[in-house]
């Protein structure tokens, strides 16, 4: 299955003012738009109509949202792309009416009129009423197949993805994925604000709720690393019940890495800084430390982003660094099932060795992959703080609290 989307019916003066910002609110619930000035850019000289039929009843869209205005109501081509979803076949196939005014004010055309008060009598969202956002995401959740007893998804992390639309990997090309940003356009250089990185963790702990039996979540994509942090404090081993987890795609191996919640105390247990085969703590706990700062760093990283650390450290806490050095590459599933253990083995040694309830805060520089992984088994280790890099300037800033 291809990434969720929903084909966009709207009309073109209404786009920056009305529609944008409502697919901007909800792209990080990943609702995924199509939209005929992007997704049909490459098909200059061809029949409209013929390309806006193919996209509705055969392409990729399993619904259609009807932006409903005063002035959209009026435009043929609204009104054309109506009856064309009319038409689809598949009981599933939804049309979302999305009300951008008043019901009461709408001269509704007879086309119009009988879709939304005819036999079918059909339920309209209203953005500005409390929930839209929810509402409208679960309608297309449910369109492309996930419902609320869904027991799989694929979450496509887009935030750095400067494609339109996400390519799924072939391992999971078989799940309803969606494809989540905060923007509507990916950029590889997105480094999110604070308020950007509470944006963020809310798009999430929606998804999570209107998706509520959730078993095994595959991931993949480019994000800042704090994006995959959150998918695992999200979906953390204490939420994944009868031995659930997380697959994650690692795009350098193509190879998917996986944890479960029994290997916390399977396989995490034991961890010493002396005999550890990929994970090397550089340095002693001393006695009576509190707050530090764990940096978690492949080893042939460790030069450029020390330095960084360090200059950042100091305006910033001036905490004791602790790093671990990860032995790199990892080249297959084995060895980054390996490499995990031992991070979040470490965690649990350092966690003996403080004082209770001192947070440890965290920097890493491994690959995206690994981290929903590894904070998928940090609550009982908790208050973990993990900060992000931010690329501009080459210092951090937090991007979530496991508390």
């Amino acid at each position: 299955m291809a990434v969720i989307r929903t084909f966009i019916s709207h009309h073109g003066e209404d786009y920056e003012l009305r529609v944008a910002p409502i697919l901007r609110q909800v792209a990080k619930l990943g609702v995924r738009p199509w939209l005929d000035k992007i997704d049909l850019a490459d098909r200059v000289g061809l029949p409209l109509e013929d390309q806006l039929r193919e996209a509705i009843l055969h392409g990729e869209c399993s619904s259609v949202s009807l932006f409903l205005s005063k002035e959209s109501i009026k435009r043929k081509w609204v009104e054309k792309e109506l009856m064309i979803a009319l038409t689809h076949l598949d009981p599933k196939f939804r049309i979302l009416p999305v009300l951008l005014d008043p019901r009461d004010s709408l001269e509704l055309p007879e086309t119009f009129l009988r879709f939304l008060d005819g036999e079918r009598k059909v339920i309209w969202l209203e953005p500005g009423k409390p929930g839209f956002a929810e509402r409208y995401a679960r309608s297309v959740y449910h369109a492309g197949g996930l419902d609320q007893d869904a027991k799989e998804v694929t979450l496509c992390m887009g935030h750095r993805d400067p494609a339109w639309a996400s390519a799924v990997p072939p391992c999971f090309a078989d799940k309803p994925a969606l494809d989540i940003r905060l923007h509507l356009q990916g950029n590889r250089d997105f480094s999110p604000t604070e308020e950007e990185w509470s944006e963020i963790e809310q798009g999430f702990d929606s998804i999570r709720h209107n998706l509520p039996q959730l078993q095994r979540i595959n991931v993949c994509g480019p994000a800042p690393l704090g994006v995959g942090h959150i998918i695992g404090k999200m979906w953390d081993r204490r939420h994944a019940q009868g031995g659930c987890g997380l697959r994650s795609y690692n795009a350098t191996t193509k190879t998917v890495w996986v944890t479960y919640s029994q290997d916390y105390e399977l396989k995490t247990s034991g961890y010493d800084p002396r005999t550890a085969q990929f994970v090397h703590l550089q340095s002693d706990v001393p006695p009576g430390l509190t707050d530090p700062l764990l940096f978690l760093v492949p080893q042939s990283k460790e030069v450029g982003y020390r330095r960084d650390v360090d200059a950042w450290n100091k305006d910033n806490g001036k905490r004791m660094v602790l790093t671990a050095r990860i032995a790199d590459p990892i080249v297959d599933e084995a060895h980054a099932e390996q490499v995990l253990w031992e991070c979040v083995g470490l965690c649990r040694y350092l966690r003996e060795k403080l004082p209770h309830r001192t947070p440890i805060h965290i920097v890493t520089a491994y690959a995206l992959s690994l981290a929903p992984l590894f904070a998928f088994h940090l609550r009982t280790l908790a208050p973990i703080h993990f900060y992000d890099e931010v690329k501009q300037t080459h210092s951090y800033r937090l991007a979530t609290v496991i508390p």
